[in-house]
């Protein structure tokens, strides 16, 4: 009987479950180290064949797939082809290019990134300078790694903080 019930709230789960055709298509952009680039593959997989990449600033569409950490891209320009890349450079909003130095402005750490949301690489501490090269509204590709914009403000040679991101 217990067998039945889960198998019943299962399916009924299933059934409340948008499909394929009701997902949603977003615009994403690439975010990455600038002197890099993210590969296009023909399936969700490193073992899966190349056959491009794109570079920081690159934007897709996406019905938002996601299966082994990669991301279905539905068009790829120049290629007229659909793929798969990599979820962890992917940003939600445009990203600028800022090549300017900013300060950390924190109270305690603030944890920089080997990638967009990945494993702590090092931690900043307020006042701490870096360079940032390119950034969205949530994330920054610094020279020290990925860093939440929402922990950096601008300064002037002189020292004196002007508004930042």
């Amino acid at each position: 009987m217990k067998r039945a019930v889960i198998l019943l709230a299962a399916v009924l789960t299933l059934l409340a479950t948008p499909g394929r055709s009701e997902r949603i298509i977003e615009q994403v952009w690439i975010l990455c180290d600038p002197e890099s680039y993210v590969t296009l593959r023909e399936g969700p997989g490193k073992s899966k064949p190349e056959f491009g990449g794109a570079g920081v600033g690159a934007e897709f569409w996406t019905d938002n797939i996601q299966k082994n950490g990669y991301l279905h891209i539905m068009e790829i320009p120049a290629e007229e082809t659909e793929g798969w890349i990599i979820a962890r450079n992917i940003v939600y909003d445009r990203p600028v290019e800022i090549n300017r130095v900013m300060e950390v402005s924190a109270v305690g750490r603030v944890a920089c990134r080997k990638w967009v949301g990945g494993k702590i690489k090092a931690w900043l501490r307020d006042g701490d300078r870096l360079t940032v090269y390119w950034a969205s509204p949530t994330w920054a590709v610094t020279d020290r790694g990925y860093v939440m914009t929402e922990f950096l403000k601008e300064v002037e040679e002189d020292g004196d903080e002007v508004p930042g991101l």
